[in-house]
């Protein structure tokens, strides 16, 4: 697996699943959409999808100082094809929200969502 980087933040005694879970889904990012710069947050059953080129840019715009990210709550989808299929839609609906391509990386720039930010959030939430 790439240079993918995981986050550990702090959170409860069940924090070894939730760890091995966003490892799972940043290895499913990574063979969904290749050189892309995901990173997957965890902590307390919820995982944090993050491109970092989307959460620069959103930083750069003045919105959201600690990024953007689309969250999963893991325990709705237990299934492991389920599991897949709401990783890689969460990493696709954030590259299409920014203007990004699916699939392998190009270093392209971001694009600003037009009426995206409608809300003082800066969470896409699935799974809820």
């Amino acid at each position: 697996m790439s240079d993918l980087i995981h986050r550990h933040e702090a959170g409860v005694l069940s924090e070894a699943l939730d760890a091995a879970k966003a490892k799972e889904a940043a290895k499913i990012l990574e063979d969904a959409y290749p050189g892309h710069p995901w990173r997957v947050g965890y902590q307390g059953h919820i995982l944090t999808v993050h491109h970092d080129e989307i959460t620069e840019y959103v930083k750069m715009m003045g919105r959201y100082a600690k990024g953007f990210c689309y969250s999963v709550n893991w325990q709705h989808f237990t299934d492991a094809k389920v599991f897949r299929h709401e990783i890689i839609t969460a990493g696709g609906k954030l590259l299409e929200a920014f203007g990004l391509p699916r699939g392998r990386w190009s270093g392209l720039p971001c694009q600003f969502p037009h009426g995206l930010f409608t809300q003082e959030v800066g969470v896409l939430q699935n799974g809820s």
